[in-house]
């Protein structure tokens, strides 16, 4: 959707699992959300990729221009609380890992 920049789309899991990545290295996952304010003042919402910064990914489900900053920030609402869902899974399986260990 742009020149600037190269757009990934990929599914909701992937887009978690980029933004898990990013919380590991320490970057806040705010600091990585792209909005895009298109020429007919639609919305579009990304995420920088790690790897390749010159990248913005696209969850499949958000790839679509949002004709209000509501419509926008709550499908991004609804990735975060997503991606805490999975984060709490993440430390679940890990606390499992550790208990079985001792």
């Amino acid at each position: 959707m742009s020149q600037n920049h190269k757009d990934k789309v990929v599914s909701k899991t992937e887009v978690v699992r980029l933004l898990q990545l990013w919380e590991s290295k320490g970057h806040g996952v705010m600091s990585v959300v792209r909005i895009f304010t298109l020429d007919d003042l639609r919305i579009l919402i990304g995420f920088s990729d790690y790897q390749d910064h010159e990248t913005v990914v696209f969850a499949e489900h958000m790839y679509k221009p949002y004709t209000n900053y509501q419509g926008a920030f709550t499908a991004l609402g609804a990735l975060l609380d997503a991606l805490d869902a999975a984060n709490v899974e993440s430390q679940k399986q890990a606390d499992a890992i550790r208990a079985a260990r001792s």
